[in-house]
């Protein structure tokens, strides 16, 4: 059979679209591996899954701590939202709820639809393919739903080829909240040393007070050792400890210690 130059032609489009999506699907996984921040780790995936799936918009929501909710903060098409759905609610709640996929050529058509985004927004949504995340141990994470596909409804090789990402998106997720519960836990191991050190230091302070306090004979011989462990503690040069005088009311320099120690000690000032 000769092929003639239109087929071939059809067949290198062809060609080039599949290379094109291996190529994205090689960017998604670079990306999903590198990126640990959970903000720009959702934008990216829908970036990447949006453009692959050849979709008009991408929609990640990720479920909650409780499993009563899922959340979005990522919501492509010019606008950024954060949506919240109740497990059960809509095409993305029954998702979460079933862990099945829902593959709809005509949104509107399917009672699970909720037309409120749509209303608000202005958006007409058509087709939906939307699909569980699971992680490692098979539960469900979150839900991606990609929107209106360019050229007709999705097909059964779109669900498998958003079924790996969804795959990838889930390990990339989980590494993302592992990586962060990590980072606390580390935040907070270092807080707790830093305030057990300074506790430290306050007891090496009182125990050094009292030190001074045994040695001193006269209050002038304490007032200089509380003074000069003062200065050692905050790093200065100089220091003075002024006291207040009952009868007068002035003030006046007890200890100074610095290169006008003497001079300032003279000094008397009246309240």
């Amino acid at each position: 059979q000769i092929i003639t130059r239109p087929e071939i032609r059809v067949l290198q489009a062809q060609l080039r679209a599949e290379e094109k999506k291996l190529d994205l699907v090689k960017q998604v996984g670079e990306a999903l591996s590198s990126a640990l921040d959970l903000d720009r780790l959702l934008a990216l995936i829908m970036e990447k899954i949006t453009e692959l799936m050849e979709a008009d918009r991408s929609t990640l929501y990720l479920l909650s701590e409780d499993g009563t909710e899922l959340w979005s903060k990522i919501t492509q098409g010019g606008e950024l939202l954060e949506i919240r759905l109740k497990v059960g609610e809509g095409i993305a709640g029954w998702v979460a709820k079933s862990a099945e996929v829902v593959n709809i050529a005509d949104a509107y058509s399917d009672k699970r639809f909720q037309p409120a985004v749509d209303l608000r927004s202005g958006y007409r949504t058509r087709s939906i393919l939307c699909m569980p995340m699971r992680n490692n141990l098979g539960a469900t994470i979150g839900v991606i739903q990609v929107l209106n596909k360019s050229g007709g409804p999705f097909d059964v090789e779109d669900e498998a080829l958003l079924s790996a990402l969804a795959g990838q998106a889930a390990v990339a997720i989980e590494n993302s909240k592992l990586f962060h519960s990590v980072v606390t836990k580390n935040t907070q191991l270092l807080e707790a040393q830093e305030k057990l050190e300074a506790k430290q230091r306050d007891l090496n302070l009182l125990f050094e007070i009292e030190q001074e306090i045994n040695r001193a004979v006269t209050l002038d011989e304490l007032l200089d050792g509380l003074l000069h462990r003062a200065m050692d503690l905050v790093g200065t040069a100089a220091g003075s400890i002024v006291l207040l005088e009952p009868k007068t009311g002035d003030l006046y320099f007890r200890s100074v210690v610095g290169p006008s120690g003497a001079k300032i000690k003279r000094l008397r000032a009246r309240l």
